[in-house]
């Protein structure tokens, strides 16, 4: 993303790098442009954001973002169609209203792609047969520390920015920011899931 606006909000593009070992990182530039860097951009904001191979071998992207017909307000996630391995972006969709934070991946024990995410200050997931088409419902997620159940703004544990995976054996884990109300500075953990 760029520097932080004079108005205080941030201008999120979504950028690429490339690497051949997964370790060193080579910029590439900019894929999904906001305005007014580019004049015509779907996007006023474009940030976190799922990258993944569909059924059919065509690169997609779950994204969060404000586009230029919304009022102020919460974001919204899209889904995005890249027909060249993500270097250009299209067929941008609108797809779960102030929804956020999207989580993608193929789970391979149901054969189903699994989607997890926020929206305003809890969270949810639902699932896809192709990676293409994603139900208009979706159902509650739960993350819990001991008794207490997390969401964005928990009176004492805040987290959001979820990233995660499945491991071989099924087992989902989700990651997270989180900040205890004590502490400034933001922390990771892992938070263990069963689908």
């Amino acid at each position: 993303c760029s520097p932080r606006a004079s108005s205080g909000a941030p201008e999120f593009h979504i950028r690429s790098a490339f690497s051949t070992d997964g370790i060193n990182f080579t910029r590439e530039g900019v894929r999904i442009e906001i305005t007014p860097y580019l004049t015509n951009s779907y996007f006023i904001r474009a940030a976190h954001s799922a990258f993944y191979y569909d059924t059919a071998g065509t690169m997609r992207a779950v994204l969060t973002g404000f586009d230029t017909t919304m009022a102020p307000g919460p974001e919204r996630m899209y889904t995005a169609t890249s027909f060249d391995d993500g270097l250009t972006w299209s067929n941008i969709l609108p797809l779960y209203e102030k929804a956020h934070d999207p989580v993608v991946f193929y789970d391979s024990i149901s054969s189903e792609y699994k989607l997890y995410f926020a929206v305003l200050k809890e969270f949810f997931k639902t699932s896809s047969i192709d990676g293409i088409n994603w139900p208009a419902s979706y159902d509650s997620l739960f993350l819990l520390r001991n008794t207490d159940t997390l969401t964005v703004q928990s009176p004492s544990f805040v987290i959001g920015d979820l990233g995660g995976f499945q491991l071989n054996n099924g087992q989902t884990l989700l990651y997270s920011n989180f900040k205890p109300d004590t502490v400034i500075d933001r922390k990771s953990t892992r938070l263990n899931s069963s689908h």
